[in-house]
């Protein structure tokens, strides 16, 4: 029933709001967070949840009990790519953004994708033209595309160190840590870390055979 009462809601919706709407509040997300269920909400949402003294959070799209206490929701990961489209929406809805590149107040005119950062005329014409910047993609504020950007937008920063980018993984805990966190926390030989980059075909592998085993599943 916890599903159905939002399908509604759902028609009226397209298909992209559908997936930067949080199921419970039927607003933007706001700090997104992934359920061990892979469905997304807004952090206060399930922090409402839980103060309901409901011991844990109920997917309101799939309507699977998820255990989650107080401790451990700040553990649950953010959900960057929609934190990030929704940024990127919101600064094209606002416009007159400030160059994030030089201490003028200069209206941004362009954004470079690989310095994720807002540009004023000065800034974009010395990116375009600095060899040292040469591999850098500038792109104009008119043609600026958030599915396009919303990968390049934030990076994900640790939330015990919030000057760390999220760059290594522990397959002892397995979490996403930074370099902090595994000089302090997570070291050997207690804890096996490894670069996240190491790790990403071994899960993307992972991923593929168990979508393929419900496809299968699902035929059958």
């Amino acid at each position: 029933q916890m599903a159905s009462k939002h399908h509604s809601h759902l028609a009226s919706l397209s298909l992209e709001e559908e997936q930067l709407t949080c199921q419970k509040c039927h607003k933007p997300f706001e700090d997104p967070r992934v359920l061990p269920c892979l469905h997304i909400m807004c952090k206060a949402c399930i922090e409402s949840l839980l103060r309901g003294g409901e011991g844990g959070v109920c997917c309101p799209r799939c309507e699977t009990a998820i255990p989650t206490t107080q401790d451990d929701l700040n553990n649950l990961p953010m959900a960057f790519l929609v934190a990030n489209i929704i940024d990127v929406k919101e600064t094209l809805k606002r416009g007159g953004e400030v160059c994030k590149s030089c201490d003028s107040t200069g209206t941004a005119v362009a954004f470079c994708t690989s310095c994720t950062s807002f540009l004023c005329i000065d800034c974009s014409n010395n990116h375009r033209s600095m060899k040292v910047l040469k591999g850098h993609k500038v792109v104009d504020i008119k043609e600026l595309d958030p599915c396009h950007l919303s990968a390049k937008m934030v990076e994900p920063v640790c939330s015990k160190h919030t000057s760390g980018k999220l760059e290594l993984y522990c397959c002892s805990c397995e979490s996403l840590i930074c370099y902090e966190c595994a000089f302090f926390e997570h070291r050997l030989p207690q804890h096996q870390v490894k670069q996240m980059k190491d790790c990403v075909t071994p899960f993307k592998e992972a991923v593929c055979k168990a979508v393929s085993s419900l496809v299968q599943d699902v035929k059958a």
